[in-house]
């Protein structure tokens, strides 16, 4: 997937350092040329938990749908007239918390 945000980067439609945030994956495109489904936008380093770090998330992750759309547009065959139709309420958040137990499963 990153191989599409390098290119929108060489082509100069997003910065390189956008390339390297956007990450993740798409649903198929259907015949109406509707993809579903955008999980694009990867941030780093922010404390969930601390309410100002939760604003510039949201806000970041925001912008960062809107270069995720222009990138696509831009080198994938197909989404060249996409529309975004619908985001996300509220960020969503992964490994943010962790219990640390006895034991560690890792299988």
């Amino acid at each position: 997937m990153a191989t599409e945000f390098a290119d929108a980067a060489k082509k100069g439609l997003i910065t390189e350092e956008d390339s390297k945030s956007l990450t993740g994956s798409w649903s198929a495109l259907s015949e109406a040329g509707e993809a579903t489904n955008l999980n694009l936008v990867h941030l780093n380093n922010l404390d969930i938990l601390d309410v100002n770090d939760l604003t510039k998330a949201e806000m970041a992750g925001r912008k960062g749908v809107q270069k995720a759309l222009t990138a696509l547009k831009g080198v994938v065959p197909g989404f060249e007239k996409a529309k975004l139709r619908n985001i996300g309420m509220i960020i969503g958040t992964r490994d943010s918390r962790k219990i640390v137990g006895r034991y560690n499963l890792t299988e």
